[in-house]
């Protein structure tokens, strides 16, 4: 390879000045607002990207946008400490140095002034490519100027580069949806652009937040947007998937020879080929600010350098690494990152790793249920009814086209499910978006996915199942059996102990007035009597916030157009005491199997009195723990008020957003969206967790092992 030339790195530009909030204070005019300790320091890619290029020993060329102001000054002395040239800035005059003052209050999340400044005015007529090895571009969501005429200004710097000889490279950055940069349209910006840019790294999140795609994480979702790239004409992708890693895929080694001095020398090696590269392991954890752009330096290095494609996706998942430790990305530190965790057996495919981060899940709910319901859960999730019931029904098999429409009833939704329907293989179970069911992932590895904790105690049970529950008609008055009983007479090892945190109210019937002979419950069974069976049930009425505990054995039914989230055992046992008016044979499939003789040995035939009954209720409580003590051996429910930030302890659990719109944060920078009505799977690996925005929140968890609290808040 001939001798290496400089590397142009070009683009964003800003000074970020820091500043700590003693406390919520309102801006007003005239007031003075007192706030803690403040610093400074140089971002964007140039200071980002660049600076660890440097740190690698890199010649570099930078070509930014400031002011000849106060501001300007400080970024041109802070760069050449950095020992970054800065004869190629370009200053401007009809704006200032752009900067952003960044306000942090302890328990909230950051929030940002930001000022383009001359960034706007970046001339990129003027960038130097001349002895250019390779010319990266970066951040144009934030350069306003760079993206007219569907970013005609960064392809005409892109085919400059290419006639100077050079390879060209491009890196995004997260499309702010309040943000000017938001209204264009990206799909048609990337169509004019991506056709001259060799070397693409955004993240997920810089390309789902431009195209506007609103879609659950999944390994294909990765592969496809990065296939997408390369059939739009770039000739090597790196996308970022956070703690799923690095997917890199590339074009034919003849594009790759298009491609630049640079890349044409590794078309050979380079060409045709994908694969996924792990994040390297993270000690000293500092900071996820400025990963992503020293992933891409590292790329950038690696290409420079001549590496082989494997060893370039290990060096820049390396720099990362080295990056989230606070530390300089330098050659020695690379090398000694490396050899820490050497590279997979030569020849074996690396695989798509186990997404142990939050996963938000489809719906899940299975079709011809013998009551009726579902508009509840469509209207919570957002979506139309068939669609609820054609998505539940793909995780296991197709809804039967001849069913009576009365039939196609979906008012369940089993929510991070390990658990099938009675007498069924499979349906109930929750998919995960790699293909593989929930179940099985967590056999795969109980403890990332339930924590050490949990499986010394539990094994890889996960003690739980969720559902969202819509009970369009009133449902028949039943009991669930004891662990004892199940484990007895079943031969399961769970009975069905059940609680409900009540989303629209209405009336629920719980527990026996009085108590019950045995002789009179065969004969109210065996005739159907429910005008005599269902007064004899403490009607009560309940509220949107209220929580339920239904111990096994207690006779309830679900009075009509109530909304619930269920926490339950995880096993698909009922003992039907009604079913006159409901789709289903109760005399055949109301016993589990056991006949009536067995099976209503089952339920708790003690009276008790409305106080008692009360006790199993709570009102509108948001805290850790929503259910009454004697739910806290089956599982836990806590309710979270977000307004700014709060955290969420490491452990299994379910994720339910009852209103508004949130982000869950995870160390490695992963971002999981919650908006309304969006129910998430969190493992133990993934943990802890920061969430932030305005939402409402239910946390669902197994029983505790030890001291566990479902969340701890800051706010």
């Amino acid at each position: 390879m001939p001798e290496p030339r400089e590397i142009v790195l070009a683009g964003h530009i800003c000074i970020d000045i820091s500043t700590d909030l003693t406390s919520f204070a309102s801006i007003r005019p005239g007031a003075l607002v007192e706030v803690g300790r403040g610093g400074w320091s140089i971002g964007g890619t140039i200071a980002n990207t660049g600076g660890t290029l440097r740190e690698l020993g890199v010649p570099i060329r930078i070509a930014g946008a400031i002011s000849d102001d106060e501001l300007g000054r400080t970024a041109r002395s802070s760069l050449e400490a950095k020992g970054m040239p800065d004869d190629d800035l370009q200053t401007s005059a009809a704006a200032g140095t752009s900067y952003s003052i960044v306000l942090q209050a302890d328990g909230t999340d950051r929030s940002f002034l930001h000022y383009p400044g001359a960034n706007e005015f970046f001339d990129p007529a003027a960038v130097n490519v001349t002895n250019a090895s390779i010319v990266h571009f970066g951040y144009p969501s934030l350069m306003m100027g760079m993206l007219e005429n569907s970013g005609e200004p960064i392809r005409v710097l892109l085919e400059r580069a290419h006639a100077a000889g050079a390879t060209t490279s491009i890196d995004l950055a997260v499309v702010d949806p309040n943000s000017s940069a938001a209204s264009l349209n990206w799909a048609q910006i990337f169509a004019n652009i991506l056709p001259t840019v060799d070397v693409a790294s955004p993240s997920l999140d810089d390309l789902t937040s431009a195209l506007g795609i609103d879609e659950p994480f999944s390994i294909e979702l990765v592969e496809r947007l990065a296939t997408s790239l390369i059939e739009q004409g770039v000739a090597v992708v790196a996308l970022s998937a956070g703690a799923s890693g690095v997917f890199v895929k590339t074009a034919s080694a003849e594009r790759l020879r298009g491609g630049g001095l640079a890349l044409a020398e590794l078309a050979d090696d380079w060409g045709s080929a994908e694969l996924w590269q792990s994040p390297l392991p993270v000690e000293n954890w500092a900071s996820t600010n400025g990963a992503g752009d020293a992933l891409t330096a590292g790329l950038l290095y690696s290409l420079w350098a001549g590496l082989t494609l494997s060893d370039a996706a290990r060096t820049a998942a390396a720099s990362a690494a080295i990056r989230m430790q606070g530390e300089a990305a330098t050659t020695d530190a690379l090398a000694r990152m490396l050899e820490t965790h050497p590279a997979d057996p030569p020849n074996q495919p690396l695989e798509a790793p186990d997404m142990l981060v939050p996963i938000t899940l489809a719906a899940n709910q299975p079709p011809a249920r013998f009551y009726q319901g579902g508009e509840k859960i469509a209207a919570f999730r957002g979506h139309s009814a068939a669609t609820a019931g054609a998505a539940g029904a793909s995780a296991a098999k197709e809804v039967p086209h001849d069913l009576p429409a009365a039939r196609l009833n979906v008012p369940e939704d089993w929510v991070a499910s390990v658990t099938c329907l009675a007498g069924e293989p499979r349906l109930g179970l929750t998919v995960l978006p790699d293909g593989r069911t929930l179940a099985e992932a967590i056999e795969n590895d109980p403890p990332g996915w339930l924590g050490p904790d949990h499986v010394s105690a539990f094994g890889s049970d996960t003690k739980l199942l969720v559902k969202l529950l819509d009970a369009g008609q009133r449902l028949p008055v039943h009991i669930h059996p004891s662990a004892e009983f199940a484990h007895e007479h079943l031969g399961r090892s769970h009975g069905k102990a059940e609680a409900w945190y009540i989303l629209q109210g209405g009336v629920i019937y719980l527990g026996l007035k009085e108590e019950l002979s045995r002789s009179t419950l065969e004969r109210l069974v065996s005739t159907q009597a429910v005008e005599e069976l269902l007064p004899l049930l403490h009607e009560i009425e309940v509220a949107q916030g209220d929580t339920v505990f239904v111990p096994a054995g207690t006779l309830h039914a679900i009075g009509e157009g109530v909304f619930l989230v269920e926490l339950q055992e995880p096993e698909d046992l009922s003992i039907l005491l009604e079913w006159r008016d409901f789709d289903l044979d109760g005399e055949k499939d109301g016993h589990l199997g056991l006949g009536f003789d067995i099976a209503l040995d089952a339920v708790d035939l003690r009276g008790s009195s409305l106080a008692e009954i009360s006790s199993f209720i709570t009102r509108n409580y948001v805290g850790n723990s929503l259910f009454v003590h004697s739910a806290d051996e089956f599982f836990q429910l806590g309710r979270t008020v977000v307004d700014g930030t709060a955290e969420l302890a490491p452990g299994f659990a379910v994720v339910v957003v009852i209103d508004g719109n949130a982000h869950l944060h995870s160390a490695d920078g992963h971002v999981t969206s919650l908006p309304t009505g969006s129910t998430s799977v969190v493992p133990f690996a993934a943990g802890p967790l920061r969430l932030t925005g305005e939402a409402d929140i239910l946390i669902a968890r197994p029983p505790a092992t030890g001291p566990h609290s479902a969340t701890r808040l800051t706010t």
